[in-house]
């Protein structure tokens, strides 16, 4: 109708519905998983000091780059979405701050949560180091279809860095991971 594509309310609500389904998704999942579980490894993120969330920020920042450089190599460039620049700014600035919000600092949690949080230290104790790392990665791969090489990449970075460090790592790291996706999208 028309006054749902001239209310700007509307319009943000419809676009941020399956960030949010998604989101849900995931958190149900991983409350499930912790019911069932009971891991202590599962609950416990981790502590970074300053230094640690600058290095790990940057380290997605540069996962980010990386990624676009090989997309870019294997022909699956950028997509040029006009979509923002025909927005007028009352749609625009609520659109990025709940994609910020939702794509840069909710998903990455809950994926890290659930992938490196909880499948991880799961398979690595049923599967192994290695099998764990592929397998996670493939899973998470699955999720982020779009890029198949540069998703199975970045989760076995992730995997590793989880294994080496600790999961607030990934956290941080894939939030800033996104939050360039977006801020470049």
């Amino acid at each position: 109708s028309q006054w749902v594509r001239a209310s700007s309310e509307v319009w943000v609500v419809r676009q941020v519905a399956p960030y949010v389904v998604f989101s849900v998704s995931l958190f149900l999942g991983v409350i499930l998983y912790g019911k069932l579980k009971g891991s202590s490894e599962f609950r416990s993120l981790g502590q970074l000091n300053v230094t640690g969330v600058v290095t790990s920020s940057l380290l997605g920042c540069v996962l980010f780059v990386g990624s676009v450089f090989i997309n870019h190599l294997i022909g699956i460039g950028l997509e040029d979405s006009a979509v923002h620049s025909t927005m007028s700014p009352a749609r625009f600035y609520p659109y990025l701050a709940m994609t910020l919000l939702l794509t840069g600092v909710v998903q990455p949690y809950l994926e890290e949560v659930v992938f490196r949080g909880a499948m991880f230290p799961a398979a690595r104790q049923g599967i192994g180091l290695i099998p764990a790392i592929i397998v996670v990665s493939l899973i998470f791969t699955l999720f982020h279809s779009s890029f198949l090489v540069t998703s199975f990449i970045f989760s076995v970075c992730m995997c590793v860095l989880r294994y080496r460090v600790n999961l607030f790592t990934c956290v941080v790291a894939h939030c800033a991971h996104n939050v360039c996706s977006v801020l470049v999208d």
